[in-house]
C-alpha cells in the first residue's frame, strides 16, 4: 500500500493511501474518461500538424484571386490612375497557409495548443482523487480547470477556423492546400469536441463523487459525536 505522510503547520499528520478496494466503478469511469481525453488530444494535435504552414512573407503563403462586384462590367483590373466610372474587378491576396516565423512554426496555434494541453490536467486530477484518500481538494481544483478550459477550447475552434478560412473557402484549384486545410480543421474540431465531452463528464463525476464523500464524512462525524455524548452521559461510578 502506497502511503505518504505530510505534516502541516498545525502538526497534524495527513496520510495519503490507496482507497480499498482499488477496483471500483468510479475508478473505471475515471480511466475511461482519461482515455477519451487522450484520444481527443492526439486527434487535435494531428489536426494542427496537418494544417499547412509557411514563413512570414514567403510567396508560398499567398495566392491571388480576382474579386468582382455583381455589377462589374470589366473582366480585368483597371490600370488607369484616374477614377473609372462603374464597378471594376480587383486582385486580392489570400492566405494559402498559416504564417509563422518558420515553415514548421505554429505561433498562431499557441492558444489552441495550450488549451488542449491544459485539458489533460482535470482527468489526471480526478484519477488521483479517486485513487487516494484525502484528495478531494484535487476535485475542487479540477472543477475550476474544467470551467475555464471548456470556454477556451470553444474559443480556439474559432481561432483555427479563422486562420484557415482562405484556404478552405477558396477552391483547391487556386492554391492546392484545400484538402489539408479542410481535414486539419475537421480533425481539430473532432478532437476538441471529445475534450469538451470528457470535461463535462469529469465535471459531472466530480460533483457526484464529492457530494457522496461529504455525506460519508458527515455521517462518520455524527456517529463520533453521538458516541462521545453517550460516553459523557454514563455514570463512571
Amino acid at each position: 500500500r502506497y502511503q505518504r505522510r505530510v505534516r502541516g503547520d498545525s502538526g497534524v499528520t495527513m496520510s495519503w493511501k490507496l482507497r480499498q478496494p482499488l477496483c471500483r466503478p468510479d475508478l473505471y469511469c475515471a480511466l475511461f474518461i482519461c482515455l477519451i481525453t487522450l484520444v481527443g488530444f492526439v486527434i487535435a494535435v494531428v489536426g494542427i500538424d496537418m494544417i499547412p504552414k509557411c514563413q512570414y512573407g514567403d510567396p508560398s503563403c499567398y495566392f491571388s484571386v480576382t474579386l468582382c462586384p455583381f455589377n462589374s462590367d470589366r473582366p480585368r483590373i483597371s490600370t488607369q490612375e484616374q477614377a473609372v466610372p462603374g464597378a471594376t474587378c480587383v486582385s486580392a491576396l489570400k492566405n494559402r497557409a498559416v504564417e509563422g516565423s518558420s515553415p514548421v512554426s505554429g505561433e498562431q496555434f499557441a492558444l489552441p495548443i495550450f488549451a488542449i494541453t491544459i485539458g489533460l490536467l482535470p482527468c489526471c486530477m480526478t484519477l488521483v482523487a479517486v485513487m487516494f484518500d484525502k484528495a478531494l481538494a484535487l476535485l475542487e481544483m479540477g472543477k475550476i480547470f474544467v470551467a475555464v478550459n471548456i470556454s477556451v477550447l470553444l474559443m480556439t475552434i474559432r481561432i483555427v477556423d479563422n486562420v484557415t478560412f482562405d484556404c478552405r473557402w477558396w477552391a483547391d484549384k487556386h492554391h492546392g492546400n484545400g484538402d489539408d486545410c479542410q481535414n486539419g480543421l475537421a480533425l481539430y474540431v473532432v478532437g476538441t469536441v471529445l475534450l469538451i465531452s470528457s470535461q463535462i463528464s469529469l465535471l459531472t463525476m466530480a460533483i457526484l463523487y464529492v457530494e457522496r464523500e461529504r455525506v460519508s464524512l458527515y455521517t462518520i462525524k455524527e456517529e463520533r459525536v453521538s458516541l462521545k455524548s453517550l460516553g459523557a452521559d454514563q455514570d463512571p461510578f
